[in-house]
């Protein structure tokens, strides 16, 4: 369903600024255009929520705290329910509780035009005060934690007991869930996907040059920049997620790009937010469980600035116009392959959930002649499990074994990947 709605949505958006140039390309007065331009936004925004759960779509609107402190102008908003409407006007106001998604707009959007709308979004985080987060933001947290970081999330009481990095993705993944999301739209862009790169990296760059600054934290990004074709796409884990690299150096991977679907983009975004808050079946994305192909952008690490200071330092990854051209193959999902000594200790785990690296567990498994570290390394590796302290702990929620033709599979099937994936296959497996 999400390819089909992505699809109509970039048709709408072509007639939309055929439409917008056919017939007002005469239109000079700045504050005009730009309500055009929203308008469009607000077009598409409208097609792509869902009927039945009391959202609406409102323009050049605020947001505020129960401090009563007001946000920027936002172009567009993704809201719940009715708000407070501003005297005399179509705008209104909306506690942050009940802003989905905020999405700036510009006609054209370069550099500068980047840094001004990171500037406005950069308001709503402002107006983000502390307050009781709802349940879906922990699942979100929680399922974004397990796909970056490859581990458990771990209780607020753990935390101190953590590895610096691991309490810092905790805190930075739960500021992603209990923000409304931020978007931003450029219409009339750079054509390239390699001058948005650019564009983006020497705007970091100029920003810092005196310093580290708090609000170029990777956290402060947009989690979707649109830029035409082009596209700047952030790794929080929801909905995208590439695994950190744990690596002493550049271990985050924060932003990719690509030069296609950017309304399939749009739609992922929104939507993944909307089925946590919602509790809406993973069924409106249908049954594409591939990760979508992306290019390398920007990376970073924590950089220690003095005894209690940390900052970041990003590392750029350079393409040729050639290589950008070239869509990243997309990788069909399949299951991860497990030989029968990883199937006999999964089989525990899937019943457990925990399996204690005790004298039994090494007895058993060097009758076998496997060794309890290389077995734990192999399904920290394969992103399975993984051991914390004295205990192996299943990394999957939904795990489905396959058995069958001479291999073993084991998959997540949360939202009925892995039945999928095993209903394609020729007859003879089974499952557990």
């Amino acid at each position: 369903m999400i390819n089909t709605i992505s699809d109509f949505l970039e048709q709408l958006k072509k007639t939309g600024l055929e439409q917008i140039s056919l017939n007002d390309s005469d239109i000079k007065h700045t504050v005009t255009i730009g309500n055009m331009y929203e308008g469009l936004t607000s077009e598409i925004l409208n097609k792509s929520i869902f009927s039945g759960l009391n959202l609406k779509i409102v323009n050049n609107s605020f947001i505020y705290n129960d401090s009563g402190r007001l946000s920027k102008e936002m172009d567009c908003m993704i809201v719940i329910g009715d708000g407070k409407k501003i005297s005399f006007s179509n705008q209104y106001k909306y506690h942050i509780r009940d802003v989905v998604a905020v999405v700036q707009v510009k006609k054209k959007l370069y550099k500068n035009d980047i840094y001004d709308a990171h500037e406005n979004l950069r308001s709503v985080i402002e107006v983000s005060e502390p307050r009781d987060g709802e349940q879906y933001m922990n699942q979100i947290l929680s399922d974004s934690y397990k796909l970056l970081v490859g581990k458990n999330l771990p209780s607020y009481e753990q935390l101190p007991d953590l590895s610096w990095r691991e309490q810092m993705m905790y805190h930075y993944l739960q500021l992603q869930a209990f923000w409304p999301i931020r978007i931003l739209i450029g219409y009339e862009s750079y054509k390239k996907e390699n001058a948005l790169r650019e564009s983006f990296y020497n705007l970091l760059k100029d920003a810092v040059t005196e310093g580290p600054k708090p609000n170029y934290s990777p956290v402060n990004f947009p989690d979707l920049l649109i830029c035409g074709q082009n596209s700047i796409i952030k790794n929080i884990g929801m909905p995208f997620a590439y695994p950190l690299e744990h690596r002493k150096e550049f271990f985050w991977q924060i932003l990719f790009t690509t030069n296609e679907k950017p309304m399939f983009l749009l739609l992922e975004m929104i939507w993944t937010r909307l089925s946590y808050r919602f509790s809406l079946g993973s069924e409106i994305f249908g049954d594409d469980f591939s990760p979508e192909g992306f290019h390398k952008f920007l990376s970073c690490k924590e950089n220690q600035i003095d005894e209690s200071y940390f900052g970041w330092e990003y590392n750029y990854t350079s393409f040729s116009d050639e290589q950008l051209a070239e869509a990243p193959k997309k990788m069909e999902w399949e299951p991860v392959k497990i030989d029968e000594n990883e199937t006999i200790i999964l089989k525990t785990l899937v019943k457990n959930g925990r399996i204690k690296c005790d004298e039994e567990l090494k007895k058993f498994l060097a009758s076998k002649n496997v060794e309890v570290t290389e077995l734990i390394k192999s399904l920290t590796a394969k992103r399975i499990a993984y051991q914390e302290n004295d205990e192996i702990l299943l990394l999957i929620d939904l795990p489905v074994i396959a058995l069958g033709n001479g291999q073993n599979y084991i998959g997540e099937n949360k939202s009925g990947e892995m039945f999928f994936w095993m209903n394609k296959q020729p007859a003879g497996n089974s499952k557990t």
